[in-house]
């Protein structure tokens, strides 16, 4: 096996490949967006309001031109000549010219292989483990032990956010549970609240249940938790309440499940109508469960009370990922009695321990493996970062992450509407309105056409004009669109 020297035609055709290549790179880095993350605002109580900013490329111009220099020598390649003044691309020969230029790169990609292999090792390997020993000798102490100990990206709430794993949170007063607990609060409910995700009366599909045994108990510093003002047919204070959210989340999982089977039977015997029908039943949307001081909800409960409960944490815990529902359970600290999860049920579980508790060996131990190498190291770098967590993400290895600032969530509250086209909504927003829009829609004709007849109505109905320029005309459009689309599903 020896290199061959590729010909003028094939050097072309290579000189081709790579431009094409390079463009296609350039184009993308165009398009990527320079991301920063400030403050863009204020609360009314003075918290900032930080925001991720998105802004076109600022080398984009930079990279179209590179761009057009790629075409351009890719149109002069593709139009050279030889010395006698021959096409040095002929279409006649094209598709041999190309598989002989894939044979010599394949070629020579093996004569190189081969060349490091029996030459090259020594040298190769001897120089990187020089370099590789000098870098770790001089980077300063913080570094190394930062890169050491992995403690990695600081968006990993980003990932813990998109899993459908439940949670787990444990956390001594003052480790931040709160904080924490009120950010993956507002970011269901923001994700609740997109257009995709409401029914197609406005209505998120979603559904959120807090239970808290000690709703309305003040801290030590005699401040009342209120979960940002949310309203109370969201909460369960006392044990019957939180046994009525169980119970209901189980029947409703029950009859996902049964939706699934009967769905699965359809399908297997040419039912497609009864399948899709079935279909939709397995998952009416995401359900959160916030189950808040769990350890104290179990010593407030009788010994047969306190069976059933730990049944329904296991139906859910084991069963619901698959039909979306949730739970997120919060302790202040880990007891083998109160919180005991198997291998099995680690694989659907998130578990973070929070400062004091990811820095106690006795209460790792109980959740992970190599508890006393985990507490030292975390130990070591609490001292160097304000911030930092013990996360696991659904059976992978425990690691020690960089947890966001996230005090600005302790000013928010949630409140009932108050902007103009909100308050517009919620008044034209009616069962009537929207039969209408429905029935209009089978009719096989548009809400929103120039119809006089029809657009006499659209007025009288929602008490506007058909106007891009209007912010509640561009909601309804939104939703009548949507209504569209669940319209023609079931016809």
């Amino acid at each position: 096996m020896k290199f061959i020297t590729p010909s003028a035609t094939q050097s072309s055709l290579m000189g081709i490949a790579a431009l094409v290549v390079n463009a296609c790179l350039l184009w993308s880095a165009s398009m990527m967006l320079d991301v920063t993350t400030g403050i863009t605002g204020f609360t009314d109580r003075g918290e900032p309001i930080i925001s991720r900013i998105e802004t076109p490329n600022r080398n984009k111009g930079l990279f179209l031109s590179a761009i057009a220099g790629s075409v351009i020598a890719g149109i002069s390649l593709v139009k050279a000549q030889d010395a006698n003044g021959n096409r040095l691309i002929n279409e006649a020969t094209l598709s041999d010219d190309i598989r002989s230029t894939a044979n010599l790169l394949a070629n020579n990609a093996a004569c190189s292989a081969e060349f490091v292999s029996f030459r090259g090792v020594k040298f190769l390997f001897g120089k990187q483990s020089v370099i590789r020993n000098l870098v770790f000798k001089v980077l300063p102490v913080e570094i190394r032990d930062f890169v050491t100990a992995k403690v990695t990206r600081k968006n990993w709430l980003d990932d813990l956010l998109k899993e459908a794993r439940h949670y787990v949170i444990c956390g001594a007063t003052g480790d931040g549970k709160s904080v924490l607990l009120n950010f993956i609060l507002l970011s269901f409910l923001k994700r609740a609240l997109l257009p995709e995700n409401l029914n197609p009366d406005g209505s998120p599909r979603d559904r959120l249940a807090i239970s808290d045994i000690n709703y309305g108990k003040p801290d030590d510093n005699g401040d009342i938790n209120t979960w940002m003002d949310i309203d109370r047919q969201f909460l369960s204070v006392d044990i019957d309440e939180i046994m009525a959210v169980g119970r209901s989340i189980v029947a409703e999982l029950k009859g996902c499940q049964k939706a699934g089977v009967l769905a699965a039977e359809a399908k297997s015997r040419g039912d497609i109508e009864e399948y899709e029908k079935q279909k939709r039943l397995t998952k009416k949307g995401n359900f959160l469960w916030i189950v808040e001081e769990l350890i104290a909800t179990r010593a407030s409960m009788d010994a047969e009370t306190l069976k059933e409960f730990d049944e329904i944490r296991q139906e859910i815990r084991l069963f619901g990922r698959g039909y979306g529902f949730k739970i997120c359970e919060v302790l202040q600290y880990l007891n083998a009695n109160d919180y005991g999860i198997n291998l099995g049920q680690r694989q659907n579980i998130c578990i973070i321990l929070l400062k004091s508790m990811a820095s106690n060996a006795d209460t790792i131990k109980k959740v992970f493996n190599n508890h006393v190498e985990l507490a030292a190291r975390f130990n070591v770098y609490r001292k160097k970062f304000k911030y930092l967590a013990m996360v696991q993400l659904g059976g992978q290895e425990p690691q020690i992450l960089q947890l966001l600032d996230l005090s600005w969530v302790k000013g928010i509250t949630l409140q009932s509407p108050s902007n103009p086209v909100d308050v517009w909504w919620s008044e034209v927003w009616t069962k009537d309105n929207f039969q209408w829009i429905v029935d209009t829609w089978a009719s096989g004709k548009s809400p929103l056409s120039s119809n006089p007849e029809i657009r006499r109505e659209f007025k009288a109905r929602f008490k506007i004009e058909l106007s891009k320029d209007d912010a509640r005309y561009l909601q309804l459009k939104a939703a009548i669109e949507q209504i569209k689309t669940k319209v023609l599903e079931q016809v």
